[in-house]
């Protein structure tokens, strides 16, 4: 399912177009596409959490349909090794030549063991991965390299919301490619994320360069706005 109605870093209506906005957005823009690999519930909390850590660092998130200086594609997986669950994730950055310019990786692990595996990976797992992850592409897009004169961020930047925002992550943006809740991320060619002590049996991670996601119909399409787009 694809991300959409809008990441408003200040306001935003149902129709995707952003109200007044109490902050410019910050560092050079970016779009989101996809996210592989968690259910339906941990894809909306984990859209929900990414939408609030984007806000709170006023990031250049634009719609996915407009042209952007990166666009970034997510793949999450689950696996339970010695009763240890671990969810990992990845985020590919790519340039507009489609060249990847930056991947983020990182790992959470539960001492739970759930028959479904991603039952271990509840808000406050999400939340943890919400944060990193926006930290870590905040610092990148904000960069003197990528934005030259990007202001710094303000320790509690005053976020203005207006409108009422959905519960659904068509409310909020990103998409979810639906795939059976196994995890069906391919181990070829990954960058595996730190090791755990569980290398016999590392959680799989997405190829180098993904294909791109296949057709979404329009109904399912969800998109993430910036403030002035």
């Amino acid at each position: 399912m694809t991300v959409a109605c809008a990441l408003a870093l200040a306001g935003c209506t149902f129709d995707g177009q952003p109200n007044l906005s109490a902050a410019q957005p910050r560092g050079a823009t970016v779009a989101f596409e996809s996210i592989d690999g968690p259910p339906q519930a941990q894809f909306t909390t984990l859209v929900r959490s990414l939408n609030d850590e984007a806000q709170t660092r006023r990031l250049a998130v634009i719609s996915r349909e407009s042209p952007s200086a990166y666009r970034v594609r997510g793949y999450l997986a689950a696996k339970v090794v010695k009763g240890r669950t671990t969810i990992a994730w990845v985020w590919d950055v790519f340039d507009g030549d489609k060249h990847r310019a930056l991947r983020i990786t990182g790992e959470e692990t539960a001492n739970v063991h759930h028959r479904d595996a991603w039952s271990a990976a509840d808000d406050a797992m999400l939340k943890r991965i919400a944060h990193t992850s926006m930290e870590q592409l905040a610092a990148f897009l904000t960069s003197p390299e990528i934005a030259p004169g990007t202001p710094i961020a303000a320790r509690e930047p005053q976020v203005i919301l207006l409108g009422e925002r959905g519960p659904s992550p068509e409310a909020a943006g990103i998409f979810r490619i639906f795939r059976p809740q196994a995890d069906p991320i391919p181990a070829v060619s990954a960058e595996a994320p730190a090791d755990t002590g569980d290398s016999a049996n590392p959680v799989p991670l997405p190829r180098r360069r993904p294909a791109p996601p296949a057709a979404i119909s329009a109904r399912e399409t969800l998109f993430l706005a910036a403030a002035g787009q």
